[in-house]
């Protein structure tokens, strides 16, 4: 029996679960190979991550490269220059967002630079003497698995197992509830909060929400949120952990909303996968709350948080999103993939919804079908046609998302997207029940 434990997996089905590669042995491109040499396109790049594809050697030699002049720096005590300047790339990058300079924190991963936020929200509160300590963070939403970050994370199942870990915590009606551009659900959760605003130490949000089935944030939705964060002096996380380094055609997924957040929390592209790195930046006049005497520095830190090795790939990817013009390419490949899965929606009835943006999105199907019928005969079968589709292999979903590498071609995504189509043509008819159609595209601002 193999003694590894894989992630949000039922490790009773790895042997049951005959067409799914059990163990990945090499990848190329947007491609991973099992170990039977069988290749399968990537549909959701590793985790939302390998966003400049499997094999790239820019992105291996800058890693070999950094490690082998240090490989380790202890971010207590002193710096690193491959730190030192990726610090300078997220800050210029944000400039536009922040309106200002910002301080970078780099942890090990997203969930590791989601709890950093949190804490630095909860410190700067003390710091201002107001004590504050409640979230806001949406219904559905998912922003990791340590301790802080599972708190705010409402998805279901996240806290199934341990209760609620950080109480403090309340959960706002998601973009999903925008029926007809209506933000009455979030007006009434606003106007009926059981605790005072001068409670909430910050909101966090992603520009488009992951676990509410990858649906972008209406424009209008994400201003009031603003809005009511500045009114009460309310901290704005925004969560870039998959969304940001042109996941959804930018840099910053929030780059398109005409708001000014004072946090923002990046990983998985930042390094394409190749190395685990997460990143907190805060904005330079939040940051200066730490500075001053002995006692008043943020009581927080990771050992390997921000190696030399790590943060030179990021670099190289800021480089390889220039010199191969992904954020253009992304828009563009947006526009096909947008156009055929429309077509899955008009064609086939057990489709209930298509949402996303960029190269995130999710096929939904209707509640009336069984989950199992999906795991069986979608995902096995888009297994066996050669396309890795799904995340969590082991769990039943009611929706499939599409997130291929940001370097995927158009004939790559046309060649993917036939599969899906013929799998989802030779569906048994039974026994899937085909509940009310609700056919709708989110896009950002609609």
């Amino acid at each position: 029996m193999r003694k590894d434990w894989l992630h949000f997996y039922q490790m009773d089905f790895v042997q049951e679960r005959s067409n799914y590669p059990k163990i990945i042995t090499q990848a190329r491109g947007c491609y991973i190979i099992d170990q039977d040499g069988k290749s399968y396109f990537d549909s959701l790049s590793g985790a939302f991550c390998v966003n400049l594809g499997y094999d790239n050697m820019d992105l291996l030699d800058a890693g070999y490269e950094a490690a082998k002049k240090l490989h380790f720096a202890s971010p207590f005590c002193v710096a690193n220059n491959p730190a030192i300047e990726l610090a300078d790339n997220i800050s210029n990058s944000l400039i536009s967002v922040f309106n200002q300079e910002s301080q970078v924190f780099f942890t090990n991963s997203g969930s590791e630079a989601i709890d950093t936020a949190l804490k630095i929200a909860l410190a700067i509160s003390r710091k201002r003497g107001e004590n504050r300590r409640f979230f806001i963070s949406m219904d559905n939403s998912y922003h990791g698995t340590t301790f802080g970050a599972t708190s705010i994370s409402s998805y279901p199942g996240c806290r199934s197992q341990t209760g609620n870990l950080y109480p403090e915590v309340l959960f706002a009606p998601n973009s999903t509830s925008c029926v007809s551009n209506s933000y009455q659900a979030l007006n009434e959760f606003l106007l009926h909060l059981p605790i005072s605003p001068t409670e909430i130490a910050g909101w966090i949000i992603e520009p488009t929400e992951n676990q509410a089935g990858n649906s972008p944030v209406p424009q209008e939705f994400m201003t009031i949120i603003d809005a009511f964060c500045k009114k009460y002096g309310i901290l704005l996380i925004i969560d870039e952990v998959i969304t940001g380094f042109g996941r959804l055609g930018y840099q910053w997924g929030i780059e398109e909303y005409a708001i000014e957040p004072d946090i923002l929390v990046s990983a998985k592209g930042l390094t394409s996968g190749y190395e685990s790195l997460g990143a907190t930046a805060v904005k330079k006049e939040l940051e200066t709350y730490f500075r001053g005497n002995d006692d008043d520095f943020l009581m927080h830190g990771a050992t390997f948080g921000g190696r030399p090795a790590a943060c030179a790939i990021a670099n190289k990817v800021f480089a390889l999103q220039t010199e191969l013009a992904i954020f253009s390419q992304v828009k563009t490949n947006s526009k096909l993939v947008e156009n055929r899965l429309l077509q899955f929606d008009n064609r086939f009835p057990f489709i209930s919804q298509i949402s996303g943006k960029g190269l995130l999105w999710s096929i939904h199907f209707s509640n009336h079908m069984d989950s199992e019928q999906i795991n069986q005969h979608i995902t096995e079968k888009l297994c066996t046609a050669g396309v890795f589709p799904s995340l969590y292999q082991s769990r039943k979903a009611h929706a499939l998302e599409f997130a291929p590498p940001l370097i995927a071609t158009e004939a790559e995504l046309n060649e993917v997207l036939d599969k899906y189509q013929s799998v989802l043509e030779n569906l048994p008819a039974s026994p899937l029940t085909v509940g009310p159609q609700n056919h709708r595209i989110y896009e950002a601002g609609i």
